[in-house]
């Protein structure tokens, strides 16, 4: 007996729920206007029909109405072309950006209708001007903005997108990060120990072994020759601290989500702080992260040209893999394969995904690493920041504190 009484009361419920969502979806459909004007089509052929040939006049003005309606948007936009420009290259998250939709008629040009912005990318505050709401390119593929027109009666909306022959760039707003120099080992020129640190600056001081890591173009092809095995020309190293940046992705494959974009955007924001923050100190960087598909990325901006490359780059940087180690670069480029890593002072891993790359913790002869995880990583060890624009600065606080005891955890 229970049995049945529960499932009528089940069966109720679900009528009930059912009759909601068919009033709902009723409701929905008579808020359009073709539906509305279909409908009252509908009533004017019955009376024209059941009735009197009076509702004639009545039909053919609804149909016509209709038609109209139906055709106009697409009338009005017929042969439209648009291009839309910006006033700059890049900019930053929030900034006005100065555009122009410029729009021609089968070749002529012609005032442009109303343009219509994506709600997820930007907004339109005047006329010409647009504030892009997120990191990356806008407007995105897929996401361009669109000539519409829903001339004379609104009834349906006609849509034409614009061309973006050259999208803006924004970067994220970033701050100011003090460099930790109790980390990084004292540098000067000329006094690097040759055992310990593979010289590239200054003139050659002589010859020794090959080493792993040394760069090809430092082969001192004679003396190779002459001894039968790799020689390489000893250098004096640099005064400038090196620090490599790694963006380290999931090892396990999983669909993003949105704290995972949240997570992504945050080490975005606090990669691009130290960028910025410590090329203006002199020091030598290096920035990298593996694509979804295994491709690695690097990036050592030695000028202001290379520093824009790498900052538009990571700004625009959607999906991070998990990082292999032997990748590295030489000068100022990107490399699409996997090379031997350079030896750095100070590497600081920005975990976007869910895990790091290197489950086991660095050997004493590798450099000191840095592990920053971000809300909900779950990363065991690892220094845990904001998954919001306030990263960056959270990370400051840190490494002031750092700066005062070099030996704190």
């Amino acid at each position: 007996m229970s049995l049945v009484t529960t499932d009528a009361a089940g069966l109720c419920s679900a009528g009930r729920s059912s009759w909601r969502v068919a009033v709902r979806w009723i409701d929905g459909q008579l808020r359009r206007p073709p539906v509305v004007l279909g409908l009252a089509a509908a009533v004017a052929l019955a009376v024209f029909v059941l009735a009197t040939p009076r509702a004639l006049p009545m039909l053919g003005g609804l149909a016509a109405t209709i038609a109209i309606g139906a055709a106009g948007p697409w009338l009005s936009i017929l042969g439209l072309r648009g291009r839309l420009g910006f006033a700059a290259e890049r900019c930053r998250v929030g900034d006005r950006v100065a555009c122009q939709a410029l729009v021609t008629r089968f070749g002529r040009a012609t005032v442009a209708p109303r343009v219509d912005w994506p709600a997820d990318g930007g907004r339109e505050v005047a006329a010409g001007v647009v504030v892009p709401a997120r990191r990356g390119v806008f407007p995105r593929p897929g996401r361009e903005p669109a000539l519409v027109s829903d001339w004379p009666f609104g009834v349906t909306t006609a849509r034409r997108r614009l061309d973006v022959p050259r999208r803006l760039v924004v970067r994220p707003l970033t701050t100011s990060v003090r460099f930790p120099a109790g980390l990084t080992a004292a540098r000067r020129p000329g006094r690097d120990s040759s055992t310990a640190v593979v010289g590239t600056a200054g003139d050659v001081i002589g010859v020794r072994d090959h080493r792993p890591g040394d760069p090809a173009r430092s082969i001192h092809w004679p003396q190779t020759a002459r001894r039968g095995e790799l020689v390489v020309c000893e250098r004096p190293g640099g005064a400038a601290a090196r620090v490599r940046i790694l963006l380290v992705g999931a090892t396990a494959a999983s669909a993003a989500g949105p704290a995972d974009e949240a997570r992504l955007d945050a080490a975005v924001t606090v990669a691009s702080s130290l960028l910025e923050s410590w090329s203006a100190r002199g020091a030598d960087l290096e920035l990298a992260w593996v694509g979804p598909d295994g491709t690695p990325t690097v990036f050592c901006p030695r000028t202001r040209q290379g520093l824009d490359e790498a900052l538009d780059a990571v700004a625009c940087l959607e999906e991070v893999g998990p990082w292999a180690e032997h990748h590295g670069a030489q000068g100022d480029r990107t490399l699409t394969g996997p090379k031997p890593a350079r030896r750095v002072d100070l590497e600081i891993q920005l975990a976007v995904g869910r895990c790091l790359g290197h489950a086991e913790p660095p050997a004493a002869a590798s450099p000191r690493q840095i592990l920053v995880a971000f809300e909900s990583a779950a990363i065991p060890g690892a220094f845990m920041l904001p998954a919001s624009a306030a990263a960056a600065a959270v990370l400051d606080r840190a490494f002031a504190e750092v700066g005062h005891d070099p030996d704190a955890r």
